[in-house]
């Protein structure tokens, strides 16, 4: 397995909470975040981030994004290595608009823990050559 770094944006502690435990318990490195604002600091900040988790519904995240206008949007754009998945409850969101907005897929809660880290070991595993070139 390979060690990457993974950006979650996810406004609910707990939640939040169990997906870092998670992907810690595969070796990755997670940059938590419960704000647009905070993710963007921590994306700009590490450029070792491959791979992102957003709730959906984060306050102010969609807007902007959908729009091209927000700063987070523009970043995760602008990094031709990473990608994200949403991660939502709501049954409002299709694969084919959340692709439109540039995330990679849609994964429903409640999301089973396996299904989470089978998503996870799986873009590691595709992702291996680029997380040994910024690792070196």
């Amino acid at each position: 397995m390979y060690a990457a770094e993974i950006l979650i944006l996810e406004d609910d502690d707990d939640i939040r909470e169990m997906y870092v435990e998670a992907f810690e318990d595969l070796g990755c490195k997670v940059h938590e975040c419960s704000s647009i604002e905070q993710a963007l600091l921590k994306f700009n900040a590490n450029k070792k981030i491959i791979l992102g988790f957003v709730d959906y519904y984060t306050p102010g995240f969609i807007t902007g994004y959908a729009e091209g206008e927000g700063r987070l949007a523009q970043a995760f754009k602008a990094r031709e290595y990473f990608e994200f998945y949403f991660v939502t409850g709501s049954a409002d969101l299709t694969e084919e608009q959340a692709q439109k907005i540039g995330a990679k897929g849609i994964l429903r809660k409640p999301l089973p823990l396996e299904k989470l880290e089978n998503v996870v070991q799986t873009e590691i595993l595709k992702k291996k050559q680029i997380i040994a070139s910024l690792a070196g």
